[in-house]
């Protein structure tokens, strides 16, 4: 079984995603051995970096996402709804000249 644990850290920020955020994936027998990993876990965060928090979640189902080709698509539709708003305007301009000049 696959588990997440997310750990919570209170103090400074280094202004990065996740200030003070930070998740790590581990694999567990039973959601008993899952706490003992998490405890064992959190031990490993002493001193200054000592955690003000954890949860952890059992992962069910998990997928890498190409951010890539999600980023391509987005700017694609970007570059088609501005084509499209630049067409309606050009649209309404020839019709205003063609009502203009008859």
């Amino acid at each position: 079984m696959k588990f997440l644990a997310s750990l919570f850290q209170s103090g400074g920020c280094d202004y990065t995603i996740g200030c003070g955020h930070k998740t790590e994936l581990f694999e567990a027998i039973n959601k008993e051995d899952a706490v003992q990993k998490a405890k064992e876990l959190c031990a490993q965060y002493t001193g200054e970096s000592r955690l003000s928090g954890m949860t952890i979640y059992e992962v069910l189902w998990s997928d890498n996402i190409d951010v890539d080709a999600v980023y391509f698509e987005l700017n694609e539709n970007k570059k088609k709804e501005a084509a499209l708003k630049k067409e309606e305007s050009e649209r309404q301009e020839y019709e205003r000249l063609k009502a203009k000049y008859r």
